[in-house]
């Protein structure tokens, strides 16, 4: 992502959760990040479902319906989030 801005400029990463609620029990179904230049422009962007193996919660909320979760990942580890936010493959 990096290597498409010159030296000394900045990118921003917005970042939007979903969940199945708002307690601490409850689980990431969606997680999406859009990476901004300094004059918000879209360089990059990248967004997954997640299976949260248990009922999505609020479908009038977030809109994700269970259809929309068949054959999501199930789980998304700290270091595939970090991978997703760089760009690195490790």
């Amino acid at each position: 992502m990096s290597d498409q801005l010159q030296s000394g400029q900045q990118e921003y990463a917005v970042v939007d959760v979903e969940t199945t609620g708002m307690r601490s029990t409850d689980r990431v179904i969606e997680i999406g990040i859009v990476v901004l230049d300094r004059d918000l422009e879209v360089i990059d962007e990248y967004e997954t479902l997640i299976d949260p193996m248990r009922d999505v919660g609020e479908t009038s909320i977030h809109g994700i319906s269970p259809k929309m979760l068949a054959g999501a990942p199930s789980a998304c580890s700290r270091s595939c989030l970090r991978r997703t936010a760089t760009g690195s493959p490790r």
